[in-house]
């Protein structure tokens, strides 16, 4: 059966049945493969409307946006996917390439603009306990900053900061440790990024690293409720 055969059995099927989701989505996969994405974002819609607890249609109408370019769409349907299944895998692998947009990379507000959207979206995540997909928009977020050259190294240690609170919420402590180091370097006065590293380095059972953590911290503000609170408990420990 050749593609015009194979759009006019979709086209009868449909008539048939106004109601078939299989029919719309399957029309839909046809436009999107011939480039047509004003009907397939047509179809996928209707199909989202007659089974709207599916993300699948939302995932697809994002790409669709994703190809005409428009962002804004492109997150709302992505939002719309992780609102019905935060935790499906399939959702977390479609992030990669649907969660990006097309800002440029010279227009630093549009930049800060998505690396918002993906932050937000991050710690929504880490909200409803979707850790991996957490790490995999941080990441995404990181790779974006690092690329455009007119983001601050601040924004950037913040990330590594949130990218590292999700490893350390995984049990990936070596891989928050790594982080909370960036945000460190980048930010020396970042008491947070102290005290969750010695967090990370009591699980691990490095004592001396808990320790030299907690003596930097204090450092920085030796009144800090949680320093003098950490400081209590494993040197209490000892």
């Amino acid at each position: 059966m050749n593609q015009e055969n194979d759009i006019s059995a979709l086209n009868e099927a449909i008539q048939k049945n106004p109601n078939d989701v299989d029919g719309y989505a399957r029309r839909a996969d046809y436009y999107f493969n011939v480039s047509d994405f004003d009907n397939a974002i047509a179809d996928y819609t209707k199909a989202s409307e007659l089974e709207p607890d599916n993300p699948k249609y939302y995932l697809w109408l994002s790409k669709c946006y994703g190809k005409k370019d428009d962002f804004d769409k492109n997150q709302e349907n992505v939002q719309a996917a992780l609102k019905y299944k935060p935790e499906n895998v399939d959702v977390a692998q479609w992030i990669t390439e649907t969660m990006h947009g097309k800002p440029q990379k010279d227009n630093h507000e549009e930049v800060m603009a998505e690396l918002q959207k993906l932050v937000n979206t991050g710690m929504g995540a880490l909200q409803r306990g979707s850790k991996d997909l957490a790490i995999m928009i941080y990441t995404k977020a990181l790779q974006l900053a690092m690329d455009t050259k007119s983001i601050s190294d601040n924004v950037i240690g913040k990330i590594f900061y949130m990218r590292g609170v999700g490893f350390m919420e995984n049990e990936e402590y070596e891989r928050a440790i790594d982080d909370f180091s960036q945000a460190v370097l980048i930010n020396p006065q970042n008491i947070d990024a102290y005290l969750q590293r010695t967090v990370c380095h009591a699980n691990m059972g490095n004592k001396e690293q808990v320790l030299a953590d907690l003596d930097a911290a204090s450092k920085i503000d030796p009144n800090h409720e949680a320093v003098i609170r950490y400081l209590k408990a494993f040197k209490g420990s000892e």
